[in-house]
């Protein structure tokens, strides 16, 4: 009878001793990788977080500026448009006095 070690010209050299141990250093390994990978990402996202709350910091100022600029100008639009409207308004009862 022929056996598999008749075939085998050179020995596979194993370190572990069982497909068990193997499989527990595949796993460590695998771990590693992903712990690694999550520090990246825990690092990602606190660089996104400092930035996204940089840009709200951003966004209120520019809120603020609009917000004094849009007051500004509706004040002296009003100051501009009153006289204009007083005026108009004259204008309009002149012509209908004159004619009637």
């Amino acid at each position: 009878m022929i056996s598999m070690s008749d075939f085998c010209f050179f020995k596979i050299d194993f370190p572990y001793e069982n497909m068990g141990e193997y499989e527990n250093e595949m796993l460590r390994r695998k771990l590693h990788l992903v712990r690694e990978e999550n520090t990246k990402m825990v690092s990602q996202n606190h660089k996104l977080l400092s930035q996204l709350e940089a840009m709200g910091h951003q966004l209120h100022q520019a809120n603020t500026k609009v917000n004094g600029l849009m007051r500004h100008y509706y004040s002296t639009s009003i100051k501009l448009a009153c006289p204009l409207v007083f005026n108009f308004d004259l204008i309009v009862i002149l012509c209908k006095h004159l004619c009637e």
